[in-house]
């Protein structure tokens, strides 16, 4: 579905209805976009800082960034190999010189010291899931550590951007039921949640916004900061310490909170996809995002097919193994009812596409009586 993202309004979610709101809080994401990507390129080695500025012919002392560096989505670091620019396009760039590791322990240091990087309990930068937020930024670092797990030998840094009107449907499908986006990493999950987000909760209509929590374990769909980014308006956040305990979160966000919509990022285990559903078969909508590069990949996986109902082992009789065109006698059958009402799977490289599933009950069944695992 081509226009799923970024379509005009038609009408029911209608934050935002003026055009001079509208352009302001373009030109507050952009400004805020264009400083934080500024700001953590100062913290970066000289060394480093300056090669990028030499492939894109611009001064270090700039307060400008040429476009290429505003599309810049990851920037990879590691010991001993050349730092690698990715950016939205699809495109890469290597820097001329191999980082060193006085460089890396450089960066981790000004980060430290700008306060960019919170100390959990136990004193390391990273939580057991090895990234943190940076805080007062939608940015996020993952860290590569060696073998003592005390030491950083790289880094990956994924920009992130709050970008205005991107996914002006999702947020209208979510006035009908709960929905899922589905799509491989780096493809642009995080950005829908945080326009549906700043769509709910900047409603300018007669009606008060709904109550929006966002449970998430490393601060980076409002940003890593104790206030949410200004343009997420009356959303909620928890912050989750580690990520074994965001199912428990998930329950304190319907216990504690009473919110009409949850937002999680990144669901990737069990106990989590149960916890989703808990909340969705309570009442409360939801709106999640899972990697999986289609429909039918999320439901093959043991691990997260609980969102689409669970899986259970079928003894076929000689009848049924005919008709169906089996060769075995056992299949796979849904277990549970689906609780998404919506499924949306981004299509890799293909900014602004989608393909959006309803009925899901009847297309899950699908994959597994043709065992169809191509879907999407």
């Amino acid at each position: 579905w081509n226009l799923l993202l970024g379509s005009p309004d038609i009408g029911l979610a209608r934050p935002l209805q003026s055009g001079v709101a509208a352009e302001d809080l373009k030109s507050l994401a952009k400004a805020t976009q264009h400083a934080e990507i500024l700001g953590l390129f100062s913290l970066l080695p000289k060394g480093i800082w300056k090669d990028i500025c030499s492939l894109q012919c611009i001064d270090t002392d700039s307060s400008t960034l040429p476009d290429s560096l505003q599309n810049i989505v990851e920037l990879y670091l590691h010991v001993g190999q050349k730092p690698r620019l990715f950016f939205s396009t699809g495109s890469s760039i290597d820097l001329p010189n191999h980082a060193q590791s006085f460089e890396i322990e450089s960066f981790v240091e000004k980060l430290r010291h700008a306060s960019f990087l919170k100390k959990v309990s136990d004193g390391a930068l990273w939580g057991q899931d090895h990234r943190a937020g940076v805080p007062g930024t939608l940015h996020r670092v993952g860290f590569y550590l060696d073998k003592t797990q005390n030491r950083v030998l790289g880094c990956t840094i994924r920009f992130g951007r709050y970008i205005p009107f991107t996914a002006t449907l999702v947020a209208e499908l979510l006035n009908y039921g709960s929905v899922i986006i589905i799509s491989a990493p780096c493809q642009g999950k995080t950005t829908i949640l945080r326009d549906c987000i700043a769509r709910l909760c900047n409603s300018t209509s007669s009606k008060s916004p709904p109550k929006v929590v966002v449970v998430d374990t490393s601060n980076e769909i409002v940003g890593d900061t104790d206030e949410p980014a200004p343009y997420f308006g009356t959303v909620r956040r928890l912050q989750v310490p580690t990520r074994d305990a965001q199912s428990e979160y998930l329950v304190q966000a319907i216990q504690n909170h009473s919110p009409d919509i949850v937002v999680v990022d990144e669901v990737g285990n069990t106990e989590e996809c149960e916890g989703i559903c808990s909340i969705i078969h309570r009442g409360t909508r939801v709106l999640c995002s899972v990697h999986g590069s289609s429909l039918a990949g999320v439901v093959r996986n043991l691990k997260l097919n609980v969102l689409f109902g669970g899986s259970q082992p079928l003894l076929l009789s000689y009848d049924e193994k005919r008709a169906k065109q089996k060769l075995r006698k056992t299949a796979l059958e849904r277990m549970n009812p689906i609780g998404f009402h919506f499924a949306i799977q981004l299509k890799r490289g293909e900014y602004g596409k989608a393909l959006l599933y309803v009925n899901l009950d009847k297309i899950v069944d699908r994959i597994y009586d043709t065992e169809d695992w191509t879907t999407g």
